[in-house]
């Protein structure tokens, strides 16, 4: 075997290993980029909020509703719910519009187990937190319009 036959078989194997290692780093850049698509994509998942049941009650001349909610963060990244607010439509008899919003109190009805929702709601990534918020609706508000939505 010549010089020139052992070198250039060295080149050949040199040349096989660097095609191999090009390869090998294609294939974990492409691992790499799935990873980070998907790893974004779970970032911006949604919060999501859920009514479970609703409960309407009076204390001291106040009339109250209380709703248990759910809500769910879907995302990777945790999530803070800094405020939840209360809009309510209604109508009046000559069917006049009025919109009413009202922000949770810590309220609950007597003799009740109600384990209240606490703003700000801290909710870790996927986690679901579910609880009871109360908001206070004015009486003459309710005398004088009819709930719509």
């Amino acid at each position: 075997m010549t010089l020139e036959l052992k070198i250039s078989i060295l080149s050949a194997i040199a040349a096989l290993g660097s095609a191999y290692w090009a390869w090998n780093s294609a294939r974990t850049a492409r691992r790499a980029l799935a990873l980070t698509e998907e790893d974004a994509i779970s970032k911006r998942e949604a919060l999501k909020g859920d009514l479970i049941n609703s409960l309407r009650w009076q204390r001291d001349d106040c009339e109250y509703i209380s709703l248990s909610c759910s809500y769910t963060n879907s995302s990777s990244y945790p999530t803070t719910i800094e405020r939840i607010e209360l809009v309510v439509h209604g109508f009046d008899l000559a069917g006049a519009g009025s919109q009413l919003r009202q922000s949770p109190e810590y309220e609950q009805p007597d003799r009740s187990d109600f384990s209240l929702l606490v703003l700000p709601l801290n909710l870790p990534a996927r986690v679901t937190s579910s609880g009871w918020i109360t908001f206070r609706l004015p009486k003459s508000w309710i005398t004088r319009y009819l709930i719509d939505k």
